[in-house]
């Protein structure tokens, strides 16, 4: 038994060599293939595409919107029900019977009163009050100068930028989002755009490099995130796209490049020649 079993064990590794044998003449000694290996082939043809990187440069709003009329009906609604529901104002427990304090808290009263009040027939005819009397002045019980008033006076929403239609100033759309388009030199304008340079160069360390060079190191820029938010194809081009937002400075003075600072829907008016290009970007754009 114990040879019958000696017998089929060289049998097998008899065949087993064979085998290995076939095997080596049928495909050659060809060198083991493993996943890496796989990955940086299937790679290669990527490699030689043309990358680029664009930053999608944005400030934010810097003052509130204005509300549309529907959500002035309705903040003004909810202030109307919250003051009819709200308990009465101990005021003989706060203030002195006959103080200035008490008159000035009166005259207070009066004016929020007022701004609640309907201020047409129509409105007071839809089952609200009365329209309240509009606040009478009371003698004034302090003295403001005027340089204590101009300390709040508040700016005007439209700046002089709005006035003239300046694009190149950050001071306009103070309500919106502005973005940075620069005319690169086919005279296209575009969201700024660099190339790779080597393999090896990071997404976000390039991206910059799209804003400083035509319009200089004086902005600053904060990176969302060192990741792409999208990539547009191209041919055989693709161009990765990076969230930044600018925190300080402008372009530099002794720039010769074309840029402008445009709201959502005036990059659409400028890109309305090249439609899908913006097609492409439209879904990273906010109000």
């Amino acid at each position: 038994m114990a040879h019958l079993a000696g017998t089929s064990a060289s049998a097998l590794a008899g065949s087993s060599r064979s085998a290995s044998a076939l095997v080596r003449r049928a495909f050659g000694s060809a060198p083991r293939s493993f996943c890496s290996s796989s990955v940086r082939a299937q790679a290669s043809p990527a490699a030689s595409s043309s990358l680029s990187t664009a930053l999608l440069l944005s400030r934010p709003p810097t003052i509130l919107r204005e509300p549309s009329a529907f959500e002035a009906a309705y903040f003004t609604y909810n202030a109307k029900v919250a003051r009819a529901l709200a308990q009465p104002f101990p005021k003989d427990f706060y203030f002195q019977k006959g103080s200035a304090a008490e008159q000035r808290f009166d005259d207070e009263e009066k004016a929020r009163a007022a701004a609640l009040a309907p201020q047409t027939h129509a409105e007071a005819g839809k089952g609200g009050n009365a329209k309240a009397e509009p606040p009478q002045p009371s003698a004034p019980t302090t003295t403001t100068s005027e340089h204590e008033a101009d300390l709040y006076a508040t700016s005007p929403r439209r700046t002089e930028a709005d006035e003239h239609n300046d694009t190149t100033s950050l001071q306009r759309a103070l309500d919106k989002t502005l973005f940075l388009l620069i005319k690169d030199t086919q005279g296209r304008w575009r969201f700024p755009t660099t190339p790779l340079r080597g393999d090896e160069e990071p997404l976000h360390r390039v991206a910059p490099r799209a804003v400083h060079e035509p319009l200089g190191e004086d902005m600053d820029i904060w990176l969302v995130s060192n990741l792409p938010i999208a990539v547009l194809p191209s041919g055989a081009e693709k161009t990765y796209f990076l969230r930044a937002h600018i925190l300080a400075g402008q372009a530099s003075s002794s720039t010769k490049a074309e840029y402008a600072w445009l709201t959502r829907a005036e990059v659409e008016e400028r890109l309305k020649g090249d439609s899908a290009y913006f097609e492409g970007t439209r879904e990273l754009l906010s109000e």
